[in-house]
This record gives C-alpha cells, structure tokens and sequence, in this order.
C-alpha cells in the first residue's frame, strides 16, 4: 500500500515516537534496512507507525497476515510473500506474527523450525520488515538475535486516550452535554483504533435511532465501549447483567456513602492520577481494590451490580472456590487467564466465595501451606497490577490477612440488618405488579432476624404459592415460605415466634 502518514501526525507517546523517529533516521544515514518488531494490543498504533516510517523511507508497504502462512506449503507461501515484496519494492509488514510463535518451551507448533528459518531469512532480507503482534513472550530473544529491534505500544495512557477520544469525535455528529470525557477516558481503557471504531459503532447506533439529527449520548458511546470490548471473559467468569439501583438496597447511611465513594474512585481516577499528578507517586496499585464483607445475604452481590450500573462498566463475577485447584500451579494459571482478559475487557471484576483462597495466611507445616500462601501472594500480585476494578466478597473480614487489608482501597462491612431495615427491604422486595393483600403485615415481618436475601427467597417462595392458590399474596402464603426458609438454613423455629398467624404453619 501506498503510505502517506508522517510521524508529526501520529498520536503515539512521545518517547515511543522519538526512539522510532531515531531509529528510522539512524538506517536511512547508514543505509541500513529495518528490522523491527513492534509489540502492543490490537489497534495500538503498530501499523501507521510503520506506514510513517516508509513515509520517511520513501518506500511502500506490503501488508501480509501471518496467520495466512499457517496453511501447509509454509515454505513456498513464504518464498512468494518474499518475492512479491522485492517486486514491490516495498516493506514487508507481517501482522499477527506471534501466531507463528510457540509462547514457551512446552508449547511445540509444527512451523517452529521453519519460523527459524525464516527469522534467519528476514535476516538477510534486502528490504525493510516489521514484525507485528500482540506478545512475542519468551521469543524476544531470537527475534533480537536476528537482528530486529524490538518497540513496545502499550495502551495509551489516560491523557493520550482522552486525547484519542476529543480527535475522534470532531464530526457531523451532534455531542450530548451528558458526555464527560475525562470520565470516559479514565473508565475505559481503549487504544487508538479501538476508540476510532467505538466512535464508528456510536454513530451508526446514533444513526439509527435519529437519522435527522444523530446525537450522541453518554449511554450510546458507552453502549459501543461495551460492544468493542474484549468479551472472552464470558468464558471465564459470569457475566452479570445490572439490573438493581440505589433505590433497591436498604443499608446504613454510612456504608451507603462508602458506595458512592468508590462511584467516585473509578469516576474520577484519571483526574486524580494524571491531571493531579498521583500517577508519578505509585508504581503499582492505581486500580481500585475493595473488600465487601459480612454474612450471605446482606447485599454484597447487589451492592456489586449497582456500583456497575452507575460506573457504566460490564461486571463479571467469578466464583474463587471454583478456580483453586489442588493441583499446584493450576490455581496461578486459572488467575492469570482472568488478569489478562480483564486488561481489555473494561469490566469490574466480583470475586465471589473470597474465603477460598484468603483466608489468614497459615504458619508453614507442609508443602500445602506453602503453596496455598504461594497462590494467596501471586492473587495480590495481579489486584496490584491491574489497573481496573476488583471487588472481593468475603463472609468473614477476621480471617481476611492484613497484607491484604493493607492494599485495599475500601473494605465495607455488610451487617445483618436491623429491624427498622427489615421493614424497609420487606416493602421493597415485592415488585408494583404483585397483586398483594391489604392484611400484610410489614412490621410483623420485621421481627423474623432474617437477612436481604432471605427475605427475597421468601417473597418470591410465597409469590409461587398464591400464584398456585388465591392469586393474591397475603400473610398465609409469607408465614408458610417463611417456615421453609427456616427449614432450609437450618433455622429453630416455635409456633411463639409466629404469633397470631401460628396457624398459618399447620
């Protein structure tokens, strides 16, 4: 392809631009040909950066997917990408060039010894080549010792990215006043291409909805983050769909402000990290830790959905029992897959069941305290380096380790509640549409000790019964669920405790 880019145009980190512009004029003066390899997620700039430096080489570019040269004949495909870029007289580009590379020594691919060869081909090629993927992981090596050098595009940082969205944006559609971009630019973490094709899916979202005027709105450019985000985090985790809001969780006013507190925390972070200078303070940790704690039942689930639905993030919940493996290593490995689909997938992340693996860290007797101390630290290692949102839900904060506690942002205790609150979470469990009787007795209901979730287990176990009986909700149905509910966790129970409605249980 014919290249026109120039680096002055190229929204790229400074320092990565400079080197790259060095770099090209120190080959053209030496009359060396290049020899790169450029590292970085999809859509990081790896491409026009090697357009720009053809620009100032005065030469095209010949774009070939590596993935084309994992079909058989490898060899001969090969020679005719080689040939066709001397006929050219063009670059080579090979894109996708890690899916020819075995990540480490266990993982063997047929075309391991002919991908040698043809590094050692690249070598000795008289025309200029880069080498494009995501991670060449433990290759670097070989690739450095053929001679190519190697440029890493991470993702943009917040003020890069913000810049990204404002030169995106500039167009014939009309911007809603809802659109904050600073907070847009903070939450996701997008690179350049991926920003230009949200902005693309916007529009058309926009289109669609008002071809006369297409307005975009905070909730149409959110709505495309979410669609342009990574989604394979679906096959590791739940997806959880929000659907609760403040209005639905009854909770003391203090642990409500701590709530919109973290609201804030992934709200603001880029303003607070860059534009006031705390990214220049910390090395790690600029991603928000939160521990909610207490019994099953008392919210931390919803309290995890509502803080989802108000950032604006996709929130996928993982159960943590459910990833420890006994087998060592296995549970490092299920963590590991976890941090690095959430590196691209702009989500919150709910560690659900947290006692499984944080527990207070064990005085070391055997091999098993060891490793599982092992998979408690490498945990911590991952919350540290990842710079999105990860909450904890833990039973019991007492067996929580202070290392631990120490490196959260926010830890949030979630009580059984009180009677008062009893009687507010009874009137908001059943929906408007349920027809209820007039007899029900809220502040009746209060007095049962029962937690959220028991009560919504009990409200919707007494919904099933009149809907099979009178077609009304009333107490008759809630003291029988109520009954069930007890026998299920396991909860004593006398006819005393039901006062008046006694009868109801025979």
């Amino acid at each position: 392809m014919e290249t026109k880019r120039s680096f002055e145009g190229l929204v790229l980190p400074e320092g990565l631009k400079n080197r790259l512009k060095d770099s090209v004029s120190w080959h053209i003066l030496n009359k060396a040909p290049l020899k790169f390899f450029f590292e970085g997620p999809e859509g990081s700039g790896k491409q026009i950066a090697a357009e720009a430096a053809c620009t100032d080489l005065g030469t095209d570019l010949f774009i070939v997917d590596s993935r084309a040269l994992l079909k058989s004949r490898f060899p001969e495909i090969v020679t005719l990408v080689l040939r066709e870029s001397l006929l050219q007289d063009s670059a080579l580009y090979l894109e996708n060039f890690d899916s020819l590379l075995a990540d480490n020594e266990t993982e063997i691919k047929e075309t391991e010894i002919p991908v040698k060869n043809l590094l050692q081909d690249l070598r000795n090629f008289p025309k200029e080549v880069f080498l494009a993927g995501r991670r060449f992981s433990e290759r670097r090596e070989d690739l450095i010792n053929n001679g190519f050098l190697p440029f890493s595009f991470p993702l943009p940082p917040y003020l890069l990215r913000k810049k990204l969205w404002e030169s995106c944006l500039e167009g014939n559609c009309i911007l809603s006043e809802d659109i904050d971009l600073k907070e847009l630019a903070g939450k996701c973490r997008f690179t350049g291409g991926q920003i230009k094709k949200v902005v693309s899916t916007a529009r058309e979202i926009a289109r669609a909805k008002n071809p006369d005027v297409p307005a975009l709105s905070a909730e149409i450019l959110y709505e495309s983050c979410k669609v342009r985000s990574n989604q394979k985090l679906s096959g590791l985790a739940v997806k959880i769909s929000p659907h609760y809001s403040w209005e639905d969780i009854v909770l003391p006013k203090d642990t409500l402000e701590q709530l919109k507190e973290v609201c804030n925390f992934v709200k603001y972070r880029g303003t607070v990290y860059s534009d006031w200078g705390f990214e220049k303070k910390l090395s790690l940790g600029k991603g928000l830790n939160v521990l909610f704690s207490g019994p099953s039942g008392t919210g931390k689930t919803m309290a995890a959905e509502i803080l989802a639905r108000e950032v604006r993030l996709d929130l996928y919940k993982i159960d943590l029992s459910s990833i420890v493996s006994k087998y060592i290593g296995e549970t490092e490995k299920n963590l590991n897959k976890i941090f690095r689909e959430a590196e691209t997938s702009n989500a919150i992340l709910f560690f659900d069941e947290a006692d499984a693996l944080f527990g207070k860290r064990s005085e070391v007797k055997d091999a098993h305290d060891r490793y599982a101390n092992i998979e408690t630290a490498y945990l911590l290692q991952k919350m540290e380096e990842h710079e999105g949102t990860v909450i904890l839900a833990s039973n019991f904060r007492k067996n929580m380790d202070d290392a631990f506690l120490r490196r959260l942002h926010f830890t949030i205790e979630f009580q059984v509640p009180d009677e008062k609150s009893r009687e507010l979470i009874w009137r908001h469990t059943f929906p408007v549409e349920t027809p209820l009787e007039d007899e029900v007795n809220f502040v009746f209901l209060s007095k049962f000790k029962l937690t959220g979730g028991n009560i919504k287990n009990i409200a919707l176990s007494a919904s099933f019964l009149a809907a099979g009986g009178s077609g009304r909700v009333g107490m008759e149905q809630i003291i029988r669920a109520t009954k069930r509910e007890y026998q299920k966790i396991g909860k004593l129970f006398t006819e005393a405790d039901f006062g008046e409605y006694a009868s109801y249980l025979k």
